[in-house]
């Protein structure tokens, strides 16, 4: 397998990513901050925490998806090691056994040991870790479309895919009525320019063409139950005359009890009685080629939409009257301390031998235009 590959599977997305970026970068205004064309529409603080944001979203997303490839590599490798382990040791056992063993014994050749162990612990933690890596690169894609869309979002800071459907959703209702002068609408009426443009930028985000039918709601579902719910218990199956195969759940979102009563009730046969439903409890598909499968269709979907991203950022700089960058996306300039603020980690306490900070142009650039770079850090106090 080659060293690079984790890199080459997401590599159009993180191209995309990166050359997006570059453009952001270079419309820039380091002098009155943020970006040339939002002059007028933000006061500079606002306007400079919003722009360094999107630069900061659209390098992390490249970031997760690269984290995500290497994981589902890792994945795979650990997984075949596994299978390879137990090959080899049944392999071993039909050599010594002059009859054909028992199920009994096949099971207790098994590898066992603190390294099997460690293993198994690696290929659960390398599988949490691409759906995690995932749906953390798809959320900070979302927070890079509200603000290049111009959309009535609050606090964006907050943004997760969650919002990139609801505003999809709104985007097919009728218009909202303000509520006073100064509301601004999640998205603006679909017969202005700017409106249709925002609308074009949402269906970029359809994930329908990039993978099989409701493949996105079932990562997003099971990166969330692996986050925030109880474990299920892991499956290995046996396919292939002693080749094992791990399967995820096909209802990420059920419980393990759940699962496995109420899975034959959705079989599409319209049946209601209870029966072990082990067939149904899980997609019946390699984790492996689900893994690889999941980071195709996301790469995909993600060039497409850094393409739309890409027009609809060009079409505001060449008119910056088709949507007004508003203040509802970020909420309060100065932040607020948390009660996290007083821990001061552990171990030694460490004694910095250089006040240097080293940074590639691309963030010495943005750090002028956030104002943070020699005397003009001091702009934020006044």
């Amino acid at each position: 397998m080659p060293v690079n590959e984790y890199l080459e599977r997401v590599r159009p997305a993180v191209d995309a990513l990166n050359t997006f970026r570059g453009t952001l970068t270079a419309d820039l205004d380091v002098d009155s901050g943020g970006f040339r064309y939002w002059a007028g529409q933000l006061d500079w603080k606002t306007r400079v925490l919003l722009a360094d944001y999107l630069l900061q979203t659209v390098a992390g997303a490249a970031e997760a998806l690269t984290s995500a490839s290497l994981a589902a590599v890792d994945h795979k490798e650990n997984a075949h090691a596994e299978n390879y382990a137990v090959r080899q040791a049944w392999r071993e056992l039909n050599r010594r056994s002059a009859h054909r063993p028992s199920t009994e014994q096949y099971l207790a050749a098994m590898p066992r040991g603190a390294t099997v162990d460690r293993r198994a612990h690696r290929v659960v933690a390398s599988a949490e870790q691409c759906f995690f890596h995932l749906g953390q690169g798809l959320d900070r894609i979302a927070a890079a479309i509200i603000i290049v869309g111009g959309y009535g979002s609050k606090d964006v800071v907050e943004a997760d895919w969650t919002r990139i459907e609801n505003l999809r959703a709104t985007a097919g209702k009728p218009p909202q009525i303000p509520k006073n002068r100064f509301d601004y609408p999640a998205i603006l009426a679909a017969e202005t320019p700017g409106g249709e443009m925002q609308r074009r930028l949402l269906a970029a985000t359809d994930p329908t063409p990039y993978g099989p039918s409701a493949w996105l709601s079932w990562l997003r579902d099971t990166r969330n139950a692996m986050t925030h719910r109880s474990p299920s218990k892991k499956m290995n199956v046996m396919v292939d005359g002693g080749t094992f195969t791990r399967v995820f759940y096909r209802h990420p979102k059920w419980s393990e009890i759940q699962s496995f009563v109420y899975s034959a009730q959705n079989d599409g046969s319209g049946r209601r009685e209870h029966q072990l439903a082990f067939r149904q409890q899980f997609l019946m598909k390699a984790s492996t080629d689900v893994l690889d499968g999941l980071c195709a269709s996301v790469t995909t979907m993600v060039v497409h939409i850094i393409e739309s991203m890409e027009q609809c950022w060009a079409a505001r700089k060449a008119d910056p009257r088709l949507v007004v960058q508003h203040a509802v996306q970020w909420s309060k300039v100065e932040p607020r301390v948390t009660k996290s603020s007083q821990f001061d980690g552990y171990g030694r306490t460490l004694e910095p031998k250089l006040d240097t900070v080293a940074l590639n142009p691309a963030d010495s650039l943005r750090w002028q235009a956030a104002r943070v770079h020699d005397s003009r850090w001091t702009d934020w106090n006044r």
